[in-house]
């Protein structure tokens, strides 16, 4: 999967698949046109990539990748929250859970989605957004958020995402 910047004309941003059947030839198999943007980050998920941007109206990228390698025919959407449009960063814990950071709502804070319901769906489930969330790593019930404003990083029970509970924080070297 690369994040395709894009030119001076609209939409010629995206994501592209490139099969890598050849390392030294690499081929584009796919690509799926998205909003131009320097900043793309993609995570899988069984088999579906989920990309965020920080163009004004990214939302999500989803491409469903199970018809690889036979098709290169892949399923894929813009996905676009009803109350946000752009976001910095996500991860993708080990239960399908989505967790969204940086977004253009609130505080900027992590917001989490289901994906186990339907994968080109997700549904929100909580947020965590006390503070602007730059990036962070989930693994069983815990939420370990970074806050790169703020200098420190948190973490966060996140057994019932609809009410997370903040366990602590600690300072950042050099904040």
């Amino acid at each position: 999967l690369v994040g395709v910047n894009g030119g001076p004309d609209a939409g010629t941003g995206g994501i592209s698949v490139v099969s890598l059947e050849d390392p030294a030839n690499p081929v584009e198999v796919f690509f799926f046109a998205g909003p131009n943007s320097i900043w793309r980050e993609g995570k899988g998920w069984n088999h579906h990539a989920y990309i965020t941007t920080e163009a004004e109206s990214g939302g999500i990228t989803i491409v469903d990748l199970s018809p690889l390698p036979q098709s290169t025919n892949l399923p894929a959407i813009l996905w676009e929250a009803p109350d946000w449009t752009t976001s910095h960063s996500l991860f993708i814990d080990e239960n399908g859970r989505l967790f969204i950071h940086g977004a253009n709502r609130g505080n900027g804070g992590a917001i989490m989605y289901d994906l186990t319901r339907d994968p080109m769906a997700p549904v929100e489930v909580g947020s965590f957004d006390q503070w602007y969330c730059h990036d962070s790593f989930a693994r069983g019930d815990s939420l370990d958020a970074a806050h790169i404003y703020g200098g420190f990083f948190s973490i966060v029970d996140v057994s019932d995402p609809a009410a997370p509970v903040l366990l602590g924080t600690r300072a950042t070297p050099s904040n």
